[in-house]
């Protein structure tokens, strides 16, 4: 169950990889690839996660958080954000499945060039998100 809930935390991670409603100049560049963990305020885990962005519209992405509780499993949600000086703020509910510790959760966070940060509730659990842009492999 909080596997479950840790993944969707992710989910709502993902959705802080939304919207911008203010000029292509000025919004942040979210889209792309995310790397990070979740973790239960419940003591019910914590685990890695990853979101990759893609913009979809205006203030839409559809993004695929990647989240490890025991096991790991993708979720595919769009996201949708409002710009709020330097970062996306976002928020809203989805419904991440039918599995135990899955379901409809709330979330809320933002997310700027550098992170993506959030709080997630649903599945019995609540927690936190954290995501930052993954380290550059050098060529040797």
């Amino acid at each position: 169950m909080r596997s479950t809930a840790l993944f969707t935390l992710a989910l709502l991670a993902l959705a802080a990889c939304t919207t911008f409603i203010e000029a292509e100049d000025t919004k942040p560049a979210v889209t792309g690839e995310w790397t990070g963990r979740w973790e239960s305020a419940g003591h019910q885990g914590h685990g890695g996660l990853k979101c990759v962005a893609v913009e979809a519209g205006n203030n839409t992405w559809k993004a695929t958080f990647t989240a490890e509780f025991g096991r790991v499993k993708d979720y595919k949600i769009e996201l949708t954000g409002k710009l709020d000086g330097k970062k996306v703020v976002f928020g809203g509910e989805v419904n991440i499945g039918t599995e135990a510790g899955e379901g409809v959760f709330k979330w809320s966070g933002s997310a700027d060039e550098k992170e993506f940060v959030g709080v997630y509730e649903g599945g019995g659990d609540k927690g936190t998100f954290k995501m930052t842009r993954p380290e550059k492999k050098q060529d040797k």
